[in-house]
């Protein structure tokens, strides 16, 4: 139940590495530079413990350098010592160091023509382990302590993975996954922050679009070539521990593996990442340390990345990094001989690209997502793992109290952490309007469409006057005029029809709509 702070490449990386949330490192958008001034939790390693810290692999950090190679650019270290290897932006496929220890990258076909018989010594995620690995063994040697940092820009496009890992998924054919089959039925439809692939596809020809997609030739074989790049980084895993059993320091040495974001590869109708889902926030953390963590350990409990530096260091016995931490500390029930545990934390997830579009907080199996396209949608992944009903108001099967605790939360948490959307100029429902059509299907075999295909492409022809279309569609039906009993998110506050009731607010068809009574859009009497 880990996730990134925000599912976007600079941002998350910030929070990892500082322990603050991205408005506060400088690193709220991507390609911003984090501000230099930001302690990480490799510095406080260098000072505290002298560790020597090396970091190998995608930055992202440094503004718009691209590649930006750490030895040759203008780098604030952040407490990395060693940064030859370090290089800001781009996914690069190959890497070779020159004859005057300068740092080269290459595109893809380049590489592969150039060092065709020597591609496990020069593609990046092979180049980068190596590098990792040598240092670990030099601090070995020394009976120094150290922190390497590596940091493998696959799995990412562009999807070219070297051999034999290009080949070793052909006899695979990939199928879309379940849930872009309902988005692109819109049974049930996705959010509206999920503008999707399929979102303008029309319902009578989705079957015919969908099966397109699945023999399309580019669908088939970047997902071959993404598997191989996961396959080339399990195997270079496996080549590290390796070293460490061989070299003697297994027990006492600390692996976390993490990511930056996830790629949704189809899921909801979307690939890439930037969604709330957990497809896209959802990330892995696998931590080993035989030394004090107990093997097998599953911690249930909701954490980010914006969390890990004051638990990693507290793990590592640094009990005063004299830093002012947003991330919550975990080591506790880290370090504890509980072997699942899970605790009522709620942490926050939200939006940095330039739409700030949504902000969410997840405890445990929910996740409460309010966003500027749409009403609050709320997941209960027990019940619905696949994330696609939304139980907001279902009173039977989210409790009232779990909604309303989330509610809280995130919008105390939206201003104390500076989440983007709290300061967009968006208007955002807190609550569910009383009168909303729903953007599902309609509830016919007859015909494909939506509530805003009636009286359009779908004649009404008394449909208006069936009960499943009056539940369905009240506004298009005109059968709904009540004022929503819940509050909006407007500049900063939560304000009731009873307070947004002007003229000049009303002229705002999103109020009009959250009150059509108080707005007289229409006569509720």
């Amino acid at each position: 139940n880990f996730h990134t702070t925000s599912p976007l490449c600079t941002p998350n990386r910030a929070s990892f590495v500082s322990g603050l949330y991205p408005a506060f490192t400088g690193a709220d958008r991507n390609h911003n530079a984090m501000n230099d001034d930001v302690v990480t939790f490799a510095q406080i390693l260098k000072e505290q413990g002298d560790y020597d810290t090396g970091y190998f692999g995608k930055w992202h950090l440094n503004g718009e350098l691209r590649p930006g190679w750490g030895d040759e650019s203008d780098f604030y270290d952040f407490g990395f010592n060693e940064i030859k290897h370090l290089f800001n932006q781009g996914h690069w496929k190959w890497i070779e160091e020159l004859d005057d220890g300068k740092m080269q990258e290459y595109i893809y076909a380049t590489g592969a023509k150039k060092f065709k018989n020597k591609a496990e010594k020069h593609f990046t995620t092979d180049f980068l382990f190596d590098r990792g690995i040598e240092h670990m063994e030099k601090n070995r040697l020394q009976g120094k302590p150290f922190l390497s940092f590596l940091s493998i820009p696959d799995p990412h496009a562009p999807k070219y993975v070297r051999p034999p890992y290009d080949t070793m998924y052909d006899d695979l054919v990939f199928e879309l996954p379940y849930t872009a089959r309902t988005a692109a039925f819109k049974n049930p439809s996705t959010p509206l922050y999920n503008y999707h692939d399929y979102d303008n596809v029309p319902l009578d020809d989705v079957e015919e679009y969908l099966e397109e997609y699945e023999s399309w030739d580019f669908f088939q074989r970047s997902m071959r070539q993404y598997f191989g790049m996961v396959k080339c980084i399990d195997d270079n895993i496996g080549k590290l521990l390796t070293y460490l059993d061989d070299a003697g320091i297994s027990d006492n040495t600390i692996i976390a593996f993490t990511s930056d974001h996830g790629d949704m590869l189809a899921e909801h109708g979307k690939f890439n990442k930037n969604r709330p889902y957990r497809t896209s926030a959802g990330i892995a953390m696998i931590l080993r340390y035989p030394e004090k963590v107990m093997a097998g350990k599953i911690i249930e409990t909701t954490y980010t990345s914006v969390d890990f530096a004051p638990s990693i260091l507290k793990v590592m016995g640094v009990t005063d990094p004299n830093v002012n931490f947003q991330g919550v500390d975990f080591s506790e029930e880290l370090l504890s001989n509980e072997k699942v545990s899970s605790k009522d934390v709620i942490r926050y997830v939200f939006d940095s690209g330039n739409n700030m579009s949504w902000a969410a907080a997840i405890m445990n199996q929910y996740r409460l997502v309010v966003s500027g396209n749409d009403v609050p949608w709320l997941f209960d992944l027990n019940q619905d793992p696949y994330e696609i009903y939304n139980f907001f108001n279902k009173r039977n099967v989210v409790p009232e109290s779990i909604q309303e605790k989330l509610q809280d939360a995130l919008f105390n948490a939206m201003p104390a952490y500076e989440i983007p959307l709290y300061f967009a100029n968006k208007l955002v429902y807190w609550d569910k309007p009383a009168c909303i059509d729903s953007n599902d299907r309609l509830p016919t075999e007859e015909v494909n469409g939506v509530c805003s295909d009636l009286g359009v492409s779908i004649p009404f022809v008394d449909r208006c006057y069936q009960e499943n279309f009056i539940k369905h569609c009240p506004v298009t039906c005109g059968t709904c005029c009540s004022d929503s009993n819940g509050e909006m998110l407007r500049l900063g506050e939560l304000s009731s029809c009873d307070e947004l009731r002007s003229w000049k607010t009303c002229r705002k068809r999103k109020i009009a709509g959250f009150c059509p009574v108080s707005c007289d859009q229409c006569d509720a009497s």
